[in-house]
């Protein structure tokens, strides 16, 4: 639903990873973990332990997503922050 309703999402996010960094949907076309977690942070969720509790995973699991997606972006964090809150 949330592509549905967001469907440039996806591309969005690639733009602004590096391009051997970007992400790709597998055939079942669910999103990864890393695209949850944005997608949340775009609807406003942005405490790790709520993140966890609705993802089904540990804190620590969605603090080492973050920290690795941060590591692969190809723009400054705040103006990635911009971009996924603006779209």
């Amino acid at each position: 639903v949330f592509l549905d309703i967001f469907p440039d999402f996806i591309q969005t996010v690639n733009d602004c990873l590096k391009p051997e960094d970007r992400i790709i949907l597998k055939k079942s076309g669910n999103m990864t973990t890393e695209l949850r977690i944005i997608a949340l942070t775009k609807l406003g969720i942005n405490d790790n332990t709520k993140i966890a509790e609705l993802l089904h995973c540990s804190v620590k699991t969605i603090y080492n997503l973050r920290y690795e997606l941060k590591n692969r972006l190809a723009i400054p964090e705040e103006e990635f922050k911009s971009i996924i809150s603006g779209m």
